[in-house]
C-alpha cells in the first residue's frame, strides 16, 4: 500500500474506535438500573462492550506498530515512543480520576435504591474508599473509581511490548511468530487478565504482514460482513454472558480475531464507507479516549440526579424510562466534555509529550 494512503486509512480507523467507544458508552447505559434479564441481554447482543474493548486493543496493536516502523529502531526512539504514550494516555486519566474520586467522596455512605443493578453497585459502589487504590488509579491500575481503568492498565501494558513486537517484524519474523503463538497458548489457559489480552497487541500488529492479501482478496465484502457478525455476536454462539463469562477466552479470541480481519479490511482500503469517511464519525474517533474514559463517572453523576428525582415523584421509577434518560443525558454531556477536554487537554498532552520526546532524540548522551 503507498504511504500517502496511510492518512485516509488513520481516519477510517480514527472513525472505527469512535464507533467502538459509544459502542461501550450504551452498554454501560443500559447495564446501570435494574432492567430485565432480557433487556441486559439485547444489549449483550447489540451493544457488544466486550468487543470493542477488544477492537482498542488490537487497533492500538497496529497503529502503535506502524508509528514504530516508520523510524529506525534504537533505544532514543523507544524511549520517545514511551514517553509520547504517557503523555497521550495520562493526562485525561488524572482528570477522570479526579472526577470518579469526588463520585466516591459526595455519594460515600449514601445507600442506592432497588432500581440500580448489582453490576453498578458490585464493581462502583464500594463505600470502603482505599486511597490506596485511588492513588493506582491515577496510575492507571487501580480498580476503585468508577472508571475503565482495567482497560486502561492493559493498554499501558501492551505499549510497554509494542517496540519488542517492532524489533521482532523486522529482524526476526519467525521469533515474533513464535511470540505471537506462545501468547496465543496464554490466551487459551491464562486466568490474570493480563495473560489473556497482552495477545491483542501483538495480533494487531502482525496485521502488517497479511493486511496486504486483503488487497486481492475476493468477496472482501462477504469477509467484512461475517467478520463484523462475529465481532458482534461471536460470545453469544458459546453462551458466554457477561455476568459469568465476561473474561472467556475463547469469546475474546473470536471477537479478537473478526476485529483483526475488519482492521485488515478497512486498512487495504477496497471498502468505501461513508460512515468511516463521515467528518463527523471522524471526529468521534479523535474524541473517543475521551469518550471512554469520561462516560462512566458522567454516567454516574448523572443516574444519582435521575434515581433522585425519581424518589421525589418528578419523573416515573420506571428502570426503562430512566435508562432512556440516563442514556440522551449521558451521550450529550459526554460528547460536549469529551470535544473540550479533547482540545484543551488531550492536544496540549500530544504535542507536550512530541516536545519532550524531540528533545530526548537530540540528546547526544543517549
Amino acid at each position: 500500500m503507498l504511504i500517502e494512503n496511510k492518512t485516509n486509512i488513520i481516519d477510517d480507523l480514527q472513525s472505527f474506535r469512535g464507533v467502538a467507544a459509544i459502542v461501550v458508552l450504551i452498554h454501560h447505559c443500559t447495564f446501570y438500573f435494574s432492567n430485565s434479564y432480557n433487556f441486559k441481554f439485547l444489549s449483550e447482543i447489540f451493544f457488544n462492550a466486550h468487543a470493542a474493548v477488544v477492537a482498542f486493543y488490537v487497533l492500538s496493536g497496529y497503529v502503535l506498530t506502524l508509528s514504530l516502523m516508520k523510524n529506525e529502531l534504537r533505544l532514543k526512539s523507544i524511549l520517545s515512543f514511551y514517553l509520547k504514550r504517557c503523555f497521550r494516555i495520562y493526562p485525561l486519566l488524572w482528570l477522570a480520576c479526579i472526577i470518579g474520586f469526588f463520585y466516591l467522596l459526595i455519594f460515600k455512605g449514601v445507600p442506592t435504591s432497588d432500581l440500580v443493578s448489582d453490576w453498578w453497585n458490585k464493581n462502583y459502589r464500594d463505600d470502603n474508599i482505599s486511597f490506596f487504590k485511588v492513588f493506582l488509579g491515577f496510575l492507571g491500575f487501580g480498580h476503585e473509581l468508577p472508571l475503565p481503568i482495567w482497560s486502561i492498565s492493559l493498554e499501558l501494558v501492551g505499549s510497554l511490548l509494542i517496540p519488542l513486537f517492532v524489533l521482532l517484524l523486522r529482524r526476526k519474523i519467525l521469533f515474533f511468530n513464535l511470540f505471537l503463538f506462545l501468547l496465543l497458548i496464554l490466551t487459551i489457559y491464562a486466568k490474570n487478565i493480563y495473560f489473556i489480552y497482552i495477545f491483542f497487541f501483538i495480533l494487531g500488529s502482525s496485521i502488517v504482514l497479511w493486511e496486504e492479501v486483503f488487497e486481492k482478496m475476493k468477496n472482501i465484502k462477504f469477509i467484512l460482513y461475517l467478520s463484523l457478525f462475529f465481532l458482534i455476536f461471536g460470545r453469544q454462539l458459546g453462551g458466554w454472558n457477561y455476568l459469568e463469562y465476561y473474561h472467556n477466552s475463547f469469546a475474546a479470541l473470536i471477537e479478537g480475531f473478526a476485529a483483526a480481519i475488519v482492521i485488515a479490511i478497512i486498512v487495504s482500503g477496497r471498502i468505501k464507507s461513508k460512515l468511516l469517511k463521515s467528518k463527523k464519525t471522524i471526529l468521534l474517533g479523535d474524541i473517543s479516549y475521551s469518550v471512554y474514559l469520561l462516560h462512566l463517572p458522567i454516567m454516574a453523576f448523572v443516574a444519582e440526579v435521575l434515581e433522585y428525582f425519581s424518589r421525589i415523584n418528578i419523573i416515573p421509577s420506571n428502570t426503562y424510562i430512566l435508562t432512556l434518560f440516563l442514556l440522551m443525558i449521558t451521550i450529550f454531556l459526554t460528547l460536549f466534555l469529551s470535544y473540550f477536554t479533547y482540545n484543551k487537554i488531550e492536544k496540549y498532552g500530544i504535542q507536550i509529550g512530541k516536545f519532550f520526546s524531540n528533545k530526548l532524540i537530540k540528546h547526544r548522551s543517549l
